[in-house]
């Protein structure tokens, strides 16, 4: 009996680990999925910014923080091309939100 409760010990421990192992990798797969789309994101704002916003109008740094949350910070000359960065930033596929951290240098 005593032989027969430690095997099922054993086999209950030994699947939950198992699972945990599991839900673990997939975790672990699943991060680098979303690391991978926010350099894609990171690098898709960039490219539109360089194209839309002349370099001499900003100084602007752009990460993504996750889950599509891109972050835009440094300096911008005018309103207008904060305004224009921002917008750029938020017509990018899988952009979710912008948090604006620009500061306007005349």
């Amino acid at each position: 009996m005593r032989t027969r409760m430690g095997l099922i010990a054993a086999v209950v421990v030994g699947c939950s680990t198992l699972a945990i192992g599991t839900a673990f990798a997939e975790a672990s797969a699943s991060s680098d999925g979303l690391a991978a789309k926010d350099a894609r994101i990171t690098r898709e704002v960039r490219q539109k910014l360089a194209q839309d916003v002349p370099d001499s109008q900003y100084q602007m740094s752009v990460s993504t923080i996750g889950d599509g949350v891109v972050v835009l910070s440094g300096r911008a000359e005018t309103g207008f091309s904060e305004a224009r960065a921002l917008q750029d930033a938020r017509k990018v596929p899988g952009v979710t939100a912008v948090e604006d951290r620009l500061r306007i240098v005349a």
